[in-house]
């Protein structure tokens, strides 16, 4: 949900002021940056709305804007946030809509009826409003379900251990919720058209950016239940993980041969990259196509090639999901990168976000056409691969004796 045209007006001006002031320093000694980075995202990450016009609360957007608020100070703040979405998890009394996004129901909403309330019992929705509570597609999102629950017992298990063990047994539904979509072989997700970030992109199946959030759900999830005590239930979620890094193993292997016949790379296979205990190989050959495929003249496109066709939004081609440049998406490359080893790769994507990092998304080519400002989602991110690329350079370079 939008906010009005006179909102928007007044964020695209200061969006302009902001690339401009940016663009001025993005070739300045980076450990000149980092600081104004990190107090740039001080001052406006205070919310858990997206922001530039997005309101309410959108579960896979507050896991980063939660992990910058801690990353930030704001202990407190992160704390009280978790708990808040952690009280809409769907129950059998949950008032929800679902399926505006979804081709199933001809893109329009339905009120949740008792048997889908069974099925999601314990999933997280998509979108949390002041009146409304929605699930975008056919069935809540897996990223939206995975990347709170990673962020949940990642930052409790730092910030509030008491918390956490408050919060385990509303974790556990949850996960229940989505090991039930598991293939038990593999642990592999297949998702219905338009349940992830990228919401009208129809992409459905064994969605690798899925995949690679539901991994790092189950590590994470792995480490809380060792850290309040439940070691058997710990070894289970470990084992499944183990399952699902040797299935992404393949599937990644597939898809690069997919890839060099034309078919669609999307940039937001890097959190898969992220992983650990995938194939290096694997995972250096899925950057090098990266790099290959959707590089522009700004910064990396989203999708390539581009989508013929989006729904339910049509979008053109090199805007929104449809090819735009993201520097929330960049970032997570920037830290599959880091991970693999690619810090000059890595510096270089570093560089090309700095004077848009507080936007949605840009034009890739132009940058004529932009996304809302500011984007708390992005800024979250970007903080997140600059603390990395922080570290990493510290690393590398040898202090004086």
């Amino acid at each position: 949900m939008l906010k009005g045209s006179y909102e928007y007006l007044i964020g695209s001006l200061a969006r302009r002021s902001f690339i401009r002031r940016w663009g001025r320093i993005m070739h300045n000694p980076l450990q000149e940056i980092f600081p104004q980075i990190y107090a740039y995202a001080r001052a406006t990450v205070r919310s858990l709305e997206p922001g530039g016009g997005y309101v309410g609360i959108w579960c896979r957007d507050a896991a980063f804007i939660l992990r910058a608020m801690a990353k930030l100070g704001y202990s407190k703040e992160c704390i009280n946030g978790l708990s808040s979405i952690w009280s809409n998890q769907i129950q059998s009394n949950s008032k929800v809509t679902y399926g505006r996004g979804s081709p199933s129901t001809g893109f329009k909403a339905k009120r949740a009826e008792p048997e889908n309330l069974r099925l999601w019992h314990g999933a997280l929705p998509t979108t949390v409003l002041k009146h409304q509570t929605e699930i975008y597609g056919a069935e809540p999102d897996v990223d939206s379900n995975a990347l709170l629950i990673s962020a949940t017992c990642d930052l409790l298990a730092n910030l509030d251990p008491s918390s956490l063990n408050r919060l385990i047994s509303k974790i556990d539904k949850t996960m229940n919720y989505l090991s039930g979509r598991a293939e038990p072989e593999t642990m592999l997700i297949a998702q219905n058209p338009n349940e992830d970030w990228m919401d009208n992109a129809m992409r459905s199946g064994r969605v690798l950016y899925t995949q690679g959030v539901w991994a790092k759900a189950l590590a994470s999830y792995g480490n809380a239940l060792q850290k309040v005590g439940k070691k058997n239930e710990a070894d289970a979620a470990f084992n499944n993980l183990e399952k699902l890094i040797n299935a992404l193993n393949h599937l990644l292997k597939s898809e690069i041969t997919r890839w060099a016949s034309g078919h669609h790379v999307y940039q937001d296979v890097a959190y898969v990259l992220q992983v650990e205990g995938l194939d290096t190989k694997v995972a250096i050959d899925t950057l090098r196509i990266l790099r290959e495929r959707t590089r522009r003249t700004l910064g990396p496109a989203v999708v390539d090639p581009p989508l013929s066709e989006t729904f339910p939004l049509k979008t053109d081609v090199a805007t929104y999901q449809n090819g735009g440049f993201w520097p929330w998406a960049t970032s997570e490359e920037i830290l599959a990168k880091l991970r693999l080893g690619f810090i000059d790769e890595a510096i270089a994507l570093f560089r090309a976000c700095i004077p848009f990092f507080a936007v949605e998304w840009i034009e890739p080519t132009t940058g004529k056409k932009q996304g809302r400002y500011p984007f708390r989602t992005g800024i979250s991110a970007f903080l997140e691969a600059s603390s990395a690329l922080q570290l990493a350079l510290d690393t590398r370079i040898p202090k004086p004796a």
